[in-house]
């Protein structure tokens, strides 16, 4: 599974290739569980998961959602000179985006390169 990590201390944000914990004995389910994503590397003090069904400002529904990861502790952790390039605003810590499967939404699903502009658009909300 792939997601959009504004990382602190790179000035632009990255397609990263996210590690999802599988239960091997149970193989249909073993892959795609948003709860299941790995965050510790980038999330060490633990994350607060805020998800977006839709756009900010409309009242329309997405097809597919998403789930904007930041850091739970932000007094323990680095500003994120990512966010403030992009958005002009002091933000502490990692975020991360995982995008939503559209038929069954607690499933994560790749994030494709051509909706880091649409990504922008809701982490900066």
């Amino acid at each position: 599974v792939r997601g959009l990590l504004y990382p602190m201390n790179v000035p632009a944000p990255q397609m990263v290739q996210l590690p999802v914990k599988i239960e091997h004995d149970n193989v249909v389910d073993a892959s795609g569980w948003v709860a299941d994503v790995d965050i510790g590397h980038w999330f060490p003090y633990g994350a607060k998961y805020t998800r977006v069904v839709k756009m900010p400002g409309a009242s329309r529904r997405l097809s597919n959602q998403f789930t904007v990861l930041t850091s739970r502790r932000h007094g323990r952790a680095a500003v994120n000179y990512c966010a403030l390039g992009l958005f002009r605003r002091a933000v502490r810590g990692n975020i991360l985006v995982i995008r939503h499967q559209n038929r069954s939404s607690e499933l994560a699903t790749n994030l494709h390169p051509c909706e880091k502009q649409f990504v922008h658009i809701i982490v900066d909300k």
